[in-house]
């Protein structure tokens, strides 16, 4: 049953709004002109509430300087506080000086605060350094969660070196607890993703390896440029001293990493243990870009799926902490026609209403943006051109994808951000160009269509990490993307608000926000488990409704319960005589953080009929007849 109420073609508007909420950030890859491998990759950022006001805040990922650069010191990265909607003007010896300042209270809101000026988007502050989130690095990705179980929001790094990651002290600032965690990864580390794979109550954490560079490996640069999908004429076409990036298969790709939560040692740091081998996370080859935790077989525990470039994809299945690789039987490895393809972005999200979490991937120019339809029973069957997304997405490179429903029609659509890898494409292949437009893919039916240029998306970007979110709480979904080439852009959705004229529209929806009950372990730092041994910590499911205690870790008479950020917890929401299902992740998307808040769109209905929440320690809990137009926050309890 379609839930849509509005008329196709004149949907949400999204309007770009980087300038006037004060987002200033523009990301730097220290290039010198001599192609280094590493910088046309870009890098992601995250959406997330990291001062607990209720409201996203944004970090980007910065790059760094690297040989022979000689510009502008490049900073680490950048994370903006959400000041909430409006600013507010105080006195100052400077007649007309604005200043930004705190939101008022409800109270002096009622009371009339004469100072405050209401405007339509939220506004925000660069608070990097007050933060303390300055570790110098050349990074890449990132993703978002509460390791420790303290009821803030952590942040991981990864770097071409050392990776990052960032304890949040609760007080408005980060810790650099990079050492004392054992996290610091490998050479090149990309995509990552925080879950709780054993299912003791704990996040861990996986980071995607890419390949083995050095900056006086004579593999550089080629001279040359091969497009498979040029005419024989213009292959292997002799560029003369135009230089280009090198192919990745010229470079030994880096193993993949899965750190195991240990628990927080005598400092009330949190250990985490390398346990890629034991858990069976096996080195195939593949030169990882994309990550994403899912539970594609619906049996209560976090699967693993990683997009390889130009080597086949990845799917691992979890078993109690054990996973497995089921690509080859499961089908999502390869295009519909056997083929690798050099995959980027991922993300994964039931987009035809089945109850199935399906998965899709961003792929190079010349090939095409993967839709892999999950067929139950282990199986996935490439849709890619059935449902619209092959054709499309085929002239162009794609990195930053996003399942989000951007209507509130009460279906997924996509976000599809685009961007050459080649800085002087143009000379070498004239049908395309470095920077490329943004797609956004309505669904209809199980269908997509590109409404894009409808929807206030006409401009070129050479785009790269995204996320979605909505930042100004007013009901519709909001898009981030990073680029290479300008200031990151901030793209308001004027949906269901209206604010456009001519467009946006009345859909209601349902927002959900969940805290699971595990608290901080206290220290001392518990003994570590054998290191031949990777075991889920738990005892099998009961019946509905009850929590599973944990076969180690905890004490007589506890109970098991899910990780604070609820990381892996399954919502299904019934209205209307429609159910949609979504699930809370880390990562996604291209080397980025989406809100881990679950957004529903309801269409025309006012009401949820059912809200159903799985939590990652299998217990259930059902809400009945919940209004729309809300954000409804649900905290775990143990069974009494």
């Amino acid at each position: 049953m379609l839930l849509t109420g509005v008329a196709f073609g004149q949907g949400p508007q999204f309007v770009d709004v980087t300038r006037q909420v004060g987002v200033d950030f523009r990301y730097a890859n220290g290039a010198s002109g001599r192609k280094y491998a590493v910088e046309p990759f870009g890098a992601g950022l995250a959406l997330f509430d990291y001062d607990g006001d209720g409201d996203l805040d944004v970090y980007f990922v910065n790059g760094g300087p690297l040989p022979g650069y000689g510009g502008e010191a490049i900073r680490p990265g950048a994370l903006y506080r959400n000041e909430g909607k409006g600013e507010r003007t105080s006195p100052s010896p400077v007649a007309g000086d604005r200043r930004l300042m705190p939101p008022p209270s409800p109270r002096a809101e009622r009371e009339g605060d004469r100072g405050w000026v209401r405007s339509p988007s939220a506004l925000f502050t660069d608070v990097t350094a007050q933060a303390g989130l300055t570790t110098p690095g050349y990074g890449m990705g990132c993703c978002v969660g509460d390791y420790d179980n303290d009821g803030h929001p952590d942040l991981y790094v990864t770097n071409f070196g050392a990776d990052v990651l960032y304890r949040n002290n609760g007080d408005g600032t980060f810790a650099d607890v990079t050492r004392q965690a054992g996290v610091a990864g490998g050479l090149w580390n990309t995509g990552c993703a925080f879950a709780d794979v054993d299912g003791d109550g704990d996040l861990d954490l996986f980071v995607a390896g890419y390949v083995r560079f050095r900056f006086d490996d004579p593999r550089l640069t080629s001279g040359f440029y091969l497009i498979p999908y040029l005419p024989p004429s213009l292959r292997n076409k002799s560029l003369g001293e135009l230089k280009v990036y090198p192919d990745p298969v010229n470079f030994d790709p880096l193993p993949d990493i899965l750190y195991r939560n240990e628990g927080p040692g005598p400092d009330g740091v949190h250990r985490f243990a390398d346990v890629t081998r034991q858990a069976g996370i096996v080195d195939d080859g593949g030169r990882s870009l994309g990550v994403v935790f899912l539970d594609y077989d619906d049996d209560g525990d976090q699967d693993l799926y990683v997009a390889n470039d130009e080597t086949r994809n990845t799917l691992y299945r979890n078993d109690r902490g054990k996973f497995s690789d089921v690509t080859l039987f499961s089908g999502v490895g390869y295009d519909e026609n056997g083929r690798p393809q050099a995959s980027m972005g991922v993300d994964a999200g039931d987009y035809d209403g089945d109850g199935r979490l399906d998965l899709i991937t961003t792929n190079f120019q010349g090939e095409h943006t993967t839709l892999y339809h999950n067929d139950g029973g282990g199986f996935f069957s490439d849709v890619s051109f059935r449902a619209g997304v092959g054709a499309v997405t085929r002239p162009y490179v794609g990195w930053g994808v996003a399942f989000f429903d951007f209507d509130n029609d009460g279906d997924l659509d996509l976000l599809h951000v685009n961007g050459h890898l080649q800085s002087e494409i143009e000379r070498i292949d004239p049908s395309t160009s470095h920077a490329q437009p943004t797609l956004l893919l309505r669904n209809d039916g199980g269908t997509f269509t590109d409404v894009a240029a409808t929807s206030g998306l006409r401009s070129r970007w050479v785009g790269r990490g995204a996320a979605v979110g909505d930042y100004d709480e007013d009901g519709d979904l909001d898009v981030f993307i990073q680029t290479l080439d300008r200031t990151a852009v901030v793209l308001r959705n004027d949906g269901s608000t209206g604010l456009t004229t001519g467009g946006g529209n009345r859909n209601h929806w349902l927002r959900v926000k969940l805290e699971g009950g595990r608290r901080p372990h206290p220290p001392p730092f518990p003994p570590s488990l054998p290191s031949d041994s990777f075991r889920r910590r738990s005892l099998p499911r009961e019946r509905e409704g009850a929590s599973r205690a944990l076969s180690t870790g905890l004490g007589e008479g506890e109970v098991r319960l899910s990780n604070r950020s609820a990381i892996g917890a399954r919502v299904r929401v019934t209205s209307g005589g429609l159910t949609q299902v979504r699930e809370v992740k880390s990562g996604t998307s291209y080397l980025s953080q989406g809100d881990l808040r679950l957004h529903f769109g309801l269409g025309q209905n006012r009401r949820a009929d059912l809200v159903e929440v799985r939590w990652p320690s299998g217990a259930v809990r059902r809400l009945r007849d919940v209004a729309a137009d809300q954000t409804v926050t649900l905290q775990e309890e143990a069974e009494k």
